[in-house]
């Protein structure tokens, strides 16, 4: 909210951050950071910048809510809602019915064109937009980490001393630490980054620079990850119209998302200016291990303090505008190549041209008439270096299902997940999804997200106890009435409050049975309480959801 490296709408492209803020920012977004400690120091700076750098004054903290039918059950984020996880579309049920309709009001929709690149970002569009397109990864939508879904395995390497670790049940994480080496040029030790391994694509160079030709002397980066995508990718994920996902669909949105921050580029964008030169700046390297299965190996500057998050996800680079397959992205470079249409607001507005929608609108017949184009020439965009994963009859089909699919559907949109966008209709604000029966995820494989496992949490205990004796009280932990397993609770704490409402002491309880808790106090612990009442709260924290669960237990204390 407060850089232009976030979003590409002129809101944004308008801001003239207070340099050490955007300084400040830019290292917290790549975790240029060591320690807890540090990383601490940069958040509280940050936030006194804020304070005098307030492009937005925030004067209403809502809490809403999402009402549906007693009937009807599916994942919701637990803190933003249905909207915001990836999840919804594949636990939607009512009840055990099989198939159905599902008919799901909102304040509004289709408030801005839907495209991967720089489309609509409103929560409302996000809805429908989430159910469309697959990921390497899923977030789980009551912590926030991540969990595998295309993605088989990563194996992640970090600089000892950072503070990382991975939950006991992430059997498809693995951790290691390394000492690191020291090159020249580099304050820092790191692991050693490949002189072959490529760097970024260079838009002024029309093609990939490997880091010996940026850093002759050497490269270091402080994480490390190889990520194995599941070996079944490229024969069992379609895309809606038909097309096999493929390595294009991967290396495609990779090469665009570089070549518009460069002026030399075709489809040089200037909202995408300012991140591509802070990527570039931090960009450590990548290289591909295996084609098929799809392995491939990546050196960051960022590093996240979950195991979990210490990856990327080619299988879809454009995460949060949605995801599209190679060969309608082309369409939308071609258009804007030639003036007709732009990716995004900014460069709409400066060429006065449409903001390009695949869903709806005046971008279709656009998009169509290069379709036309493509399917004449058999284009492929970066020939040299696609040309290398890509066949001719590859490029043919691709564009043959798009035009099938254009003229059965009236749109744009193709995606690869669990539904598909069926019709667009402008006029009255409603899409229409549908279940896509291709797709390849079992019904109930995420049936689990159903409702976050919240506790419920009880003390029970004296009411009244003299100073100088010991007192125990036990802590019982349910979910709807079932005991809570102990293996899913990370640890209890407690505090005590005295009747001064200060507080006394605090601590952890402990373990005494399944899903129960003993928070013990000993005699030396009642006798600095004051004679009078005092409360007991205690804390719990599952690993199930991430969020804490508190209860109360008042108590006096006697002379």
């Amino acid at each position: 909210m407060y850089t232009r490296r976030t979003m590409s709408q002129p809101l944004w492209q308008a801001l003239e951050p207070i340099p050490e803020l955007d300084e400040i920012s830019d290292t917290l977004y790549y975790k240029n950071f060591t320690t807890m400690e540090e990383r601490g120091a940069l958040y509280s700076r940050a936030l006194e910048l804020g304070f005098l750098d307030s492009p937005r004054v925030y004067t209403v903290d809502q809490i809403s809510y999402v009402p549906r039918r007693a009937d009807v059950s599916v994942a919701s984020d637990l803190a933003q809602g249905v909207s915001s996880t990836a999840l919804w579309p594949s636990t939607l049920r009512r009840g055990d019915e099989i198939g159905g309709t599902v008919k799901i009001g909102n304040q509004q929709v289709l408030v801005e064109p839907w495209n991967p690149v720089g489309g609509s970002n409103w929560t409302f569009d996000q809805l429908p937009m989430r159910a469309t397109f697959d990921r390497g990864f899923m977030s789980n939508p009551f912590t926030g980490n991540y969990m595998p879904h295309r993605i088989e395995k990563i194996d992640v390497t970090v600089v000892e001393g950072l503070p990382v670790s991975k939950a006991p049940e992430s059997d498809w994480v693995t951790l290691n630490f390394t000492e690191g080496v020291l090159v020249p040029g580099d304050e820092e030790a790191g692991i050693l980054v490949p002189g072959d391994a490529w760097l970024y694509w260079d838009g002024s160079l029309q093609r990939m620079v490997t880091v010996d030709e940026i850093y002759p002397e050497g490269l270091v980066a402080p994480r490390h990850t190889v990520i194995t995508y599941r070996d079944d990718i490229f024969e069992n994920v379609p895309w809606h119209d038909g097309s096999l996902y493929t390595i294009g669909d991967m290396l495609l949105p990779y090469i665009l998302d570089w070549d518009r921050g460069f002026p030399e580029s075709e489809v040089y964008d200037p909202a995408a200016e300012t991140s591509t030169k802070s990527a570039m700046k931090n960009a450590r390297g990548w290289r591909i291990i295996s084609e098929d299965p799809f392995v491939y190996e990546v050196w960051s500057e960022s590093w996240y303090i979950d195991a979990e998050q210490n990856l990327g996800d080619m299988f879809a680079v454009f995460y949060n505008y949605g995801a599209q397959p190679w060969h309608t992205l082309v369409l939308g470079m071609m258009a804007e190549q030639n003036g007709e249409l732009a990716f995004t607001a900014s460069k709409a507005n400066a060429l006065d041209v449409e903001w390009l929608g695949y869903n709806m609108g005046p971008s279709l017949p656009i998009l169509d008439k290069y379709l036309d184009q493509a399917i004449e020439t058999n284009f492929l965009p970066y020939a040299d270096f696609l040309g290398q994963y890509m066949s001719e009859e590859e490029i043919s089909t691709r564009y043959a299902n798009a035009k099938a699919w254009y003229q059965d559907k009236g749109h744009f949109w193709i995606g690869n997940g669990p539904m598909y966008l069926e019709a667009v209709y402008p006029v009255e604000k409603q899409v229409h999804l549908k279940r896509f029966e291709q797709y390849s995820e079992p019904a109930d494989k995420w049936s689990m997200f159903d409702k976050p496992r919240i506790a419920e949490a009880e003390i029970s205990g004296a009411s009244r106890v003299r100073a100088g004796d010991e007192i125990s009280f036990l802590v019982d932990i349910s979910f709807e009435g079932e005991v809570y397993p102990t293996e899913f609770i990370q640890e209890v704490k407690y505090i005590v409050l005295d009747a001064s409402g200060n507080v006394a002491y605090s601590g952890q309880a402990h373990a005494v049975g399944e899903g129960q808790f003993e928070i013990a106090l000993t005699g030396e612990d009642t006798k600095q309480l004051p004679i009078g009442s005092n409360k007991l709260e205690a804390i719990v924290l599952p690993t199930l959801v991430a969020a804490a669960t508190f209860s109360a237990h008042t108590f006096v204390t006697l002379p």
